[in-house]
């Protein structure tokens, strides 16, 4: 339930750079050894924003960064109901929790509306469409079992591209 917790928590925080810190896999992976000279990192390009893509990813962040604290809250919920014996309350917070990730898409598309670049818009589409399909997969407590969040963790990446903060 912890790792469900995490990778879900940094899956969604990264959309808009909500967390940079957060954006690293939470699986620690080795460094590998290399010598002074192969350890100076190249330039990164530098991305340019136009005012409306900066302020879309400004406040698809702060979406990002509400709905998951929502969502996060409501998975502790259905542990804390689960360690106790309520399975009655925990099911209703694995449904509470689908539709708060679903309120999440909404207010992202919402978001998208807003966005001037074609790229952005579309990855805000693409990224509340998989926010859709994940909360409305969170039915029973069985349905934790099955929930992946590898293909949001991969649009979250496109969007953190775009937004310039990977």
């Amino acid at each position: 339930m912890k790792r469900l917790v995490l990778t879900a928590a940094c899956a969604v925080a990264l959309v808009g750079g909500a967390a940079p810190a957060l954006a690293a896999d939470p699986t620690p992976t080795p460094f590998p050894t290399t010598s002074a000279a192969e350890a100076t990192p190249a330039p990164e390009p530098s991305i340019t924003m136009d005012q409306n893509t900066r302020e879309v990813c400004a406040k698809s962040a702060a979406t990002v960064t509400a709905g998951v604290s929502d969502f996060t809250t409501e998975l502790g919920k259905v542990s804390s109901s689960a360690t106790n014996g309520d399975l009655t309350g925990a099911e209703q917070s694995v449904k509470k929790s689908g539709t708060i990730l679903i309120t999440l898409a909404g207010n992202l598309r919402t978001d998208a509306q807003q966005a001037q670049n074609p790229q952005v818009k579309t990855a805000l589409e693409d990224v509340a469409a998989e926010f859709q399909s994940l909360g409305g997969s969170l039915n029973s407590l069985t349905s934790l079992q099955t929930f992946d969040t590898a293909r949001l963790e991969a649009l979250a990446d496109r969007m953190s591209s775009l937004c310039g903060s990977k």
